[in-house]
């Protein structure tokens, strides 16, 4: 068996650095991740944390990416843009692959920087739980006359009656979610599956959204997209 060195020596920067460039050509893309050194490195993400400051600034050091990508990949972003992303990477992720998005679909696809959650959240997961947390308050707020009212705030029967014409059609990505894995990612009227057909899964109001059908988690369920345009047609 072929014994290989997986240590650095000095741990100096330029040390640093190199082993950066290296692991670059071993994954193909200039962006290395924490992910990318706790897979390939010969020393920790907090090493060059703690040498650098950052990964983003070793990247620099290395001459891997430049001041200018720097500051338009990595620069900071506060929660409200960062909550967009997510639901933007979430959507692309459900339309193609039917699950929620992992890492390496940010890694692949986000304009921001995979770890940009770590500076509010600590996580990728709890950045996922807060991003659902904020979907759902907003889906709650409505805008009317340029003022948001929560849903939950509507009491009266008038009240009630008006909320729905506040209610989103569009069904936002956490909730989607919600839906599919509540019915299993099949369709509830043929009993298909994307895994095992190639076929589409939509969302669909039960309560058509025009009569006033909210959009809520039970008044929402799962179709392929052939037996959603069949009870379009009907």
């Amino acid at each position: 068996m072929r014994k290989e060195q997986d240590f650095l020596i000095t741990y100096s920067k330029g040390e640093i650095a190199d082993e950066l460039i290296r692991i670059s050509k071993i994954t193909g893309n200039r962006f290395v991740t924490r992910n990318d050194i706790e897979k390939y490195g010969r020393c920790s993400y907090y090493t060059i944390k703690r040498k650098f400051g950052g990964l983003i600034n070793a990247l620099v050091f290395a001459r891997l990416i430049s001041e200018s990508e720097k500051k338009k990949k990595y620069g900071r972003v506060n929660k409200e843009e960062l909550f967009e992303e997510i639901g933007r990477i979430w959507e692309l992720t459900l339309s193609k692959c039917g699950r929620r998005p992992y890492i390496k679909d940010f890694e692949e696809n986000s304009i921001l920087a995979p770890w940009a959650w770590e500076s509010h959240f600590g996580s990728f997961r709890k950045a996922l739980t807060a991003y659902l947390t904020w979907e759902e308050e907003n889906i709650n707020k409505q805008e009317v006359g340029g003022h948001y009212i929560s849903n939950t705030t509507v009491t009266t029967i008038d009240q009630q009656k008006a909320k729905f014409s506040f209610t989103r059609r569009t069904i936002p990505p956490g909730l989607r979610w919600k839906i599919f894995s509540r019915d299993d990612f099949k369709c509830t009227v043929c009993g298909k599956d994307p895994k095992n057909y190639e076929i589409t899964l939509e969302v669909d109001h039960l309560i058509p959204w025009a009569e006033g059908g909210p959009t809520e988690m039970d008044n929402l369920r799962t179709l392929c997209s052939k037996c959603n345009l069949g009870k379009g047609n009907k």
